[in-house]
């Protein structure tokens, strides 16, 4: 009976530690708080790992983590991997995302199919959800700033804002900038570097993707928070909104090389067009 009365008070602190968020370190051999992991992912079913251990499938909300950075994977048959090293705080919800949004895994072999063998230019694009900067000679601009107030200007490779009177350089040697009209968010880029700037947050864009290889046709998805673009002639993706290192996934892999192509805006299929002309549209996820 005295065990018995000895073991009950013996557990009901750890209980009591333990329903507040406390896990024992054995490492450290002590009581550490502990943090949350919250993994949303599109499609749902996903297996989740921490450090190679199977957890339960998404969506999760993954209790009792001891703050350090873990190396968390994804998998679900038929979808490519998605991989990378997170930081759990104690006493903190862990999101992925800056908008808490789904981790979005791509067909490890999208369904592709012939849809014109043609060199007809590819007009799909719908042309009300992008829209480019205007353009400018610096000497118009800097005789007529209130014409462009509250707006920016691309003149030559230089990208600027005009404020109250005053001319702001946003960056130079930019090749190409344009709104994304849906959630007026600004892209710009160059042959190496994307940049996603909202304008009613901040006055720099975020810098994306730094690459030495060459970048073209960059375009952002809302529904899925990435960017698509074109590099050595695949279709690669870069998340837009990760707190974590962005991931890099190429979903469209072909031996001749893609010139140019469209994401819908749900971001479900692709349609590209090779250097023969001929014309495909693939789901992605």
């Amino acid at each position: 009976m005295v065990a018995v009365v000895i073991s009950f008070f013996l557990a009901v602190p750890i209980v009591i530690y333990y329903a507040i968020g406390y896990s024992f370190d054995f490492e450290q051999w002590k009581l550490i708080k502990t943090g949350i992991l919250l993994i949303y992912t599109n499609p749902n079913g996903v297996q989740i790992f921490i450090d190679g251990n199977q957890k339960n499938a998404s969506p999760a909300r993954i209790r009792f983590l001891l703050p350090k950075t873990y190396n968390l994977e994804l998998k679900k048959d038929g979808y490519i991997s998605w991989k990378k090293s997170v930081t759990v705080s104690a006493q903190q919800i862990t999101h992925l995302n800056a908008k808490d949004s789904e981790i979005y895994l791509f067909l490890q072999e999208p369904e592709t199919t012939l849809i014109a063998t043609s060199t007809q230019p590819l007009i799909l694009m719908d042309p009300t959800s992008r829209q480019p900067v205007a353009t400018s000679s610096f000497d118009f601009l800097e005789k007529n700033p209130s014409v462009f107030e509250n707006s920016f200007v691309m003149v030559d490779s230089s990208l600027y804002r005009i404020i109250e009177g005053e001319i702001n350089l946003i960056e130079q040697g930019i090749d190409n900038a344009y709104w994304e009209n849906d959630n007026g968010l600004l892209l710009y880029a160059n042959r190496n570097n994307i940049w996603l700037l909202d304008p009613s947050t901040g006055e720099k864009g975020d810098l994306i993707e730094r690459s030495q290889q060459v970048i073209v046709h960059p375009q952002y998805n809302s529904k899925t928070n990435q960017i698509f673009y074109l590099q050595e002639g695949n279709i690669l993706t870069i998340e837009a909104g990760a707190l974590f290192d962005k991931n890099i996934t190429k979903i469209i892999d072909v031996e001749s090389n893609i010139t140019e192509f469209f994401i819908d805006k749900k971001g479900e299929r692709v349609t590209y067009i090779l250097e023969n002309g001929f014309q495909y549209e693939a789901k992605i996820r």
